[in-house]
């Protein structure tokens, strides 16, 4: 049995599809609203349909092949994603509005600051004629893509090697990063709870948010009684998600579940984020295995000594990580970790060969079937 359980959120207690939706609502706001690019092809909306939203997200993740790949190079933040995908649309519509390097170098020495740039281009008569190409990405980035390179540095390195702009601002430290990140947190978590926890007010007033319609990946009380056969058992049980803390709190103890955690051993995005102001210059967010390893030390020992701990941990056989992603399992192996890999993220079964082949150490249908590990562990 393992002394300590790390499960993260997403794929695995919770539906990923509402983060997914708001990701691609931020993409889309974006683009089509007049505060920012203003692109005249489609009217920005402030309360989709539940038919519009489908729409909205197989336009920009062309039917979810893209997050699918994203996944697949571990990357796990929602934020990152639209970072990502706004960003490989916004070097196409420069280059669309200033074919040459030059144009473009004076352009953007021009408007340093992103706003501007937006301003200047929504001016232009020149970009009614531009149709985002979100597909474009899965024929040519994969190509580019370097193994295990941070998407936000690859897509960087690629704007300025292929189209000679400057996208320093898609980094964690740039402004599109930061704008994509407020966003997508303003799309999540609605009008009143984005003010309460940002601590500013949204950009666009209206939104309803998701943090009420979360989907959890089995009933509930059979999820709760498996993790408190896990503490009868001797384990100690954390959370290390990429979600924010609100956005883990909220959905997990409307479902009756956060109580089954120690709430010491609960580390999401918010964590990561204070880790990031620490020490800019790391990205700390999976598959990076800082939220796993401060879950496995505790939120109550200082951060410094997750950030620093020396990998493999030295009593890491006694940590079982259970996610659905490869950056999951990614950070688990780094810690030296065992692996429990649950089949209800994006994928679904589909990526059951993906998790054998990187040589989980489990394949679990869903969390439910944690008990089957436990068996296997004490054989």
């Amino acid at each position: 049995m393992y002394k300590y359980i790390l499960f993260d959120v997403d794929g695995v207690l919770l539906s990923e599809e509402r983060c997914f939706d708001a990701s691609a609502l931020a993409v889309w706001e974006m683009l089509y609203h007049d505060r920012f690019v203003g692109l005249p092809q489609e009217d920005f909306i402030l309360t989709p349909s539940a038919g519009e939203l489908k729409s909205i997200r197989a336009e920009v993740f062309c039917e979810d092949e893209i997050l699918v790949w994203l996944k697949q190079q571990g990357m796990n933040s929602n934020w990152d994603m639209v970072t990502v995908v706004f960003g490989w649309v916004w070097g196409q519509l420069l280059s669309y509005r200033y074919p040459s390097t030059s144009e473009r170098n004076l352009f953007l020495q021009s408007n340093e600051r992103l706003r501007d740039q937006f301003d200047q281009l929504r001016k232009s008569d020149a970009i009614n004629g531009f149709v985002p190409d979100f597909s474009s990405f899965l024929s040519v980035f994969p190509g580019f893509y370097r193994q295990g390179e941070s998407m936000l540095v690859a897509l960087d390195r690629y704007m300025r090697e292929q189209g000679g702009v400057d996208s320093s601002f898609c980094l964690r430290t740039g402004e599109l990063w930061a704008l994509g990140r407020d966003l997508f947190q303003e799309w999540y978590l609605g009008d009143d709870r984005y003010e309460g926890a940002e601590g500013k007010k949204p950009r666009t007033r209206g939104k309803k948010g998701f943090l009420d319609q979360e989907v959890p990946l089995a009933k509930p009380e059979a999820i709760y009684q498996v993790l408190e056969m896990a503490k009868k058992q001797g384990s100690a049980l954390g959370i290390g998600t990429g979600r924010p803390r609100v956005e883990t709190v909220v959905p997990l103890t409307q479902l009756g579940l956060l109580s089954a955690f120690d709430e010491h051993r609960v580390v999401t995005a918010t964590e990561v984020l204070s880790a990031t102001k620490r020490k800019p210059d790391q990205s700390w967010g999976k598959p990076h295995p800082y939220t796993y390893v401060q879950g496995y030390i505790g939120t109550n020992v200082h951060q410094e000594q997750a950030m620093t701990a020396v990998l493999p941990l030295p009593q890491a056989e006694e940590i079982l990580v259970v996610g659905d992603s490869v950056a999951d399992l990614l950070a688990a192996r780094k810690m030296g970790a065992h692996f429990a890999a649950t089949l209800t993220g994006l994928m679904g079964e589909k990526a059951r060969d993906k998790f054998i082949e990187l040589q989980a150490d489990y394949v679990l249908q869903d969390v439910t079937q944690l008990p089957t590990v436990w068996g296997e562990s004490q054989q």
